[in-house]
């Protein structure tokens, strides 16, 4: 999942392909700043607790969750981010 912000202003979360945003309504003429906001996967917020101190873990479940000493999935932003001028 991911977020993107242009400019201070959210235009909008996409979670599923084709990973597309309209950001025409935050643009301004010049310099324009865009954020991207990546939410990690589950299985990773897992791995990732089961490696720390049961005390500094932030997540819980009541199924047993078997991920110690495997490997984080891979996350964030795989693929190079574009913008698209439409006509």
């Amino acid at each position: 999942m991911a977020t993107v912000w242009v400019n201070d202003k959210a235009c909008g979360t996409v979670w599923t392909a084709p990973y597309r945003l309209e950001i025409t309504k935050a643009l301004k003429p010049g310099l324009n700043r865009i954020r991207i906001e990546v939410i990690n996967i589950w299985g990773n917020r897992m791995i990732g607790d089961a490696r720390l101190p049961v005390e500094r873990r932030i997540t819980s479940t009541v199924y047993p969750f078997k991920m110690e000493g495997k490997a984080l999935l891979p996350a964030g932003l795989l693929v190079p981010v574009r913008l698209e001028v439409l006509k």
